[in-house]
């Protein structure tokens, strides 16, 4: 993390994979039940995203504002696409998909199923050959 006065070092914070990409800083950003914060956003080689608290790595700003896990798992089943999800803790998490990544649909929200973690079910739609998903949370 960098401050105004001298760039260097301030802490560094655990994330789950390796980090290639440029932080986002951005000031004042509102975190739904946990205040305002500078916020420094991540994201990681295994297509998680964390948000932290730019400023200290104390307290508790120790954990991530929040965490999100874009993994995505298909089942053994040839009928049904099942995705397996973390995300903020009461929000609805919806799943959206597409078939050409610029129109999306909402399909609905992710069940909880524990520890911040979500899953979605789908059938699988012959008439659909390309499916895009993403989670909005």
């Amino acid at each position: 993390m960098i401050n105004r006065n001298g760039f260097g070092k301030l802490f560094s914070q655990p994330v789950d994979g390796q980090i290639y990409a440029q932080p986002l800083c951005v000031p004042n950003v509102a975190i739904p039940g946990n205040g305002t914060h500078n916020v420094a956003f991540v994201a990681t080689m295994h297509d998680s995203v964390y948000a932290f608290d730019a400023d200290t790595s104390a307290g508790s700003n120790a954990p991530p504002l929040w965490h999100v896990s874009f993994i995505i798992t298909r089942q053994t089943s040839p009928s049904e696409v099942h995705i397996v999800f973390s995300g903020p803790d009461g929000r609805d998490n919806i799943v959206q998909a597409s078939s050409d990544l610029v129109t999306w649909i909402n399909l609905g929200a992710g069940t909880p199923t524990g520890s911040g973690m979500y899953s979605y079910s789908e059938p699988i739609t012959p008439a659909v050959p390309t499916r895009f998903y993403r989670i909005k949370p």
